[in-house]
């Protein structure tokens, strides 16, 4: 069980880094990746006693919950429910904050139930600790519990750090709920292009809406954001548009290398299908 639940830590510190990195796709990182304040925050963790706490607490639940899953486990339901949300309530410390973070994952070991999640995150989402707050960020876009935060993420789409923008609206977008296409599209124009990509990634979730306003994006001066526009113009969109828009691009010199950079991220990054736009890779 603990084999399982450290290798579950490990897929949640990568999580982290991307969340934080931009929302684009993961890759594998290493602690020496991570900027120094997350590395310091993770480096704390798996040097407390927070994780062995961690480790025996999610295993006694899980246990705990699986005994009780039945009709007339009811009761046993509500006991441990009551036991989980004394535990969060209780928490002190940034390592030991993150550690219970860790355990509202739910990827691989459902020790706590999905139902329980808004209520666990939502203080956790105000903490002091901006490591902590981006850990409940990234638990509430995998727990797809946005809607019932909606109060919470939406502070955070103004917030000074560019990480927190991302990972908000990461945690929007993943709802597809309408609610939140107004932030989302706010965040087409962020100052930070990891921020703006991230929008343009969670705008992905409302394929029933227009994409219009995607066109303007194609002006863009980050490659991340032209390949996230190009991907999603290219799904939702006119393709012979988009062939025509970015060929017109492609005789401007000041533009020419960025796009072409731009068409070969997306290509290469299974954005677009190999035979996608194959006239303008000539």
């Amino acid at each position: 069980m603990k084999l399982v639940i450290r290798m579950k830590f490990v897929a949640t510190s990568i999580l982290l880094a991307c969340v934080v990195g931009g929302g684009l796709a993961c890759q594998s990182v290493t602690l020496r990746q991570l900027d120094s304040s997350q590395a310091r925050s993770l480096q704390a963790l798996r040097q407390s006693d927070a994780g062995e706490d961690q480790d025996e607490t999610e295993a006694r639940w899980l246990s705990a919950y699986r005994q009780a899953n039945g009709p007339e486990g009811a009761g046993q339901q509500r006991a441990l429910d009551g036991e989980v949300r004394a535990y969060f309530a209780a928490l002190s410390g940034e390592a030991r904050k993150l550690a219970a973070i860790e355990m509202t994952d739910s990827r691989y070991v459902y020790a706590i139930p999905t139902r329980l999640m808004p209520e666990l995150l939502g203080p956790l989402l105000g903490d002091d600790s901006v490591e902590v707050r981006l850990a409940a960020l990234a638990s509430a876009a995998y727990n797809n519990c946005a809607v019932e935060l909606a109060e919470n993420l939406e502070g955070f789409t103004s917030s000074d750090d560019a990480r927190e923008r991302g990972a908000s609206l990461w945690a929007m977008g993943r709802t597809g709920a309408p609610q939140f296409a107004e932030a989302i599209q706010r965040g087409w124009t962020d100052q930070d292009p990891s921020v703006r990509a991230q929008a343009l990634r969670s705008w992905g979730a409302w394929t029933h809406s227009s994409h219009e306003g995607l066109w303007d994006k194609l002006n863009d001066e980050a490659p991340r954001v032209l390949v996230e526009t190009i991907r999603l113009l290219h799904q939702h969109g006119d393709g012979k548009r988009l062939e025509k828009a970015l060929e017109i691009q492609l005789l401007d010199p000041q533009r020419r290398e960025l796009v072409r950079q731009a068409l070969d991220d997306a290509r290469e990054g299974g954005h677009i299908p190999p035979s996608a736009l194959e006239r303008l890779f000539d």
